[in-house]
């Protein structure tokens, strides 16, 4: 019985890291055309992705918390991100859709979801045994 105890408590976590993976594969395939850049580049627009959501989620003509006024002739930090938003959207326009590729991707996320649920499932039966 300790045994079944100790796979549920390695499965758990390890089914649920899994399934993660699956899921950001997934997604990173479904999305595949929208990234016009090289890694690097991807890396640092990931680490200004939150920034670029707090923008949008203004309007244009608001400031953003943390930023000075533009300056007449001086477009503010928000305004350049928008542009730079902009020009990755173009960018990622002129790459051409591969449905195969983005149809795995749908699969995979629906695949990594399922193993979310199944390291869920063996995560609570842990709990329980440890703790009924």
């Amino acid at each position: 019985m300790e045994t079944l105890h100790t796979a549920f408590s390695i499965a758990g976590p390890l089914v649920t890291l899994i399934g993660v993976a699956v899921s950001v594969l997934g997604t990173y395939l479904l999305t595949k055309k929208y990234h016009p850049w090289k890694p690097g580049d991807y890396f640092r627009h990931l680490a200004d992705s939150p920034f670029f959501a707090m923008v949008l989620l203004r309007k244009k003509r608001d400031q953003v918390p943390g930023e000075s006024p533009s300056q007449p002739g001086r477009p503010s930090e928000s305004e350049r991100k928008l542009e730079e938003l902009r020009i990755y959207a173009r960018a990622g326009e002129a790459n051409k859709e591969r449905g195969t590729v983005s149809l795995v991707g749908i699969d995979l996320i629906f695949i990594g979801f399922v193993l979310q649920g199944i390291g869920a499932v063996f995560s609570l039966a842990d709990v329980a045994w440890t703790h009924l």
